[in-house]
């Protein structure tokens, strides 16, 4: 063959062998131009969704400086009411702690706080003018849960050798019962928890706590140690 036709025939293959190639190459190409498209797009509709939140940082710092005067309040009053409690507690003398159990009804507030956290947290995150109050009210929310924490522990009621200790979450003092000065301990059913009546020998209602079930037992068992102390279960 001579080279001229040789190299036409180079110039004829040539086509026929880089010509797919190329069009995967094109091809290659396009796919890459649409994935760059829709991570744009979807970088697009991840700005608009976050241009929908606002955060003032001057009005955050001012909601801040007001919340820790509130924490001041709130917690000065909570460890005032913790100290003048078990120096009330103290004067009975109804032997060795058994066990203690704590009150529902702060497991309800730190639920009902928690989400009012959340809903005023998202109102202001939501509002582009937002007022300082939308800013406090959150803050004062998570302060008011630690709060509720802390009275839960410090407000148990107390099971003891000798008798019973009943705190309440927002009375002050405390109630300390001789299993001797009681004539009838009644247990009814509330739900998943049991509403315990302490009555004296005189038939008056002296105090009343909410217990979870297996509290109950250990109480009626420790009770019943005493002949005196009639044991009521209602289920």
């Amino acid at each position: 063959m001579r080279p001229g036709r040789a190299g036409r025939g180079r110039m004829q293959c040539a086509p026929t062998v880089f010509f797919p190639t190329g069009w995967t190459a094109m091809g290659d190409r396009r796919r890459r131009l649409g994935v760059c498209r829709t991570g744009t797009h979807n970088s697009t509709q991840f700005s608009k969704m976050t241009m929908l939140i606002y955060f003032d940082q001057i009005l955050f710092v001012h909601a801040l400086y007001v919340g820790m005067v509130y924490s001041c309040l709130a917690f000065g009053a909570t460890y005032y009411r913790k100290y003048a409690d078990e120096y009330e507690v103290q004067k009975y003398q109804l032997g060795e702690e058994i066990f203690s159990a704590y009150n529902p009804f702060a497991m309800l507030g730190i639920v009902t706080f928690g989400l009012l956290f959340c809903i005023f947290a998202l109102v202001a995150l939501l509002q582009s003018h937002a007022s300082m109050i939308l800013y406090v009210i959150p803050i004062a929310c998570g302060i008011n849960i630690v709060q509720f924490l802390i009275r839960a522990r410090h407000q148990r009621v107390k099971i003891q050798s000798r008798g019973v200790i009943v705190r309440y979450l927002f009375k002050e003092g405390g109630i300390g019962l001789g299993y001797s000065e009681l004539r009838r301990i009644e247990a009814r059913r509330f739900g998943s928890w049991y509403i315990v009546d302490f009555i004296d020998r005189w038939g008056l209602l002296r105090a009343q706590c909410h217990l979870r079930s297996v509290m109950v037992k250990r109480l009626l068992a420790m009770a019943r140690l005493n002949p005196e102390c009639e044991v009521l279960v209602e289920e």
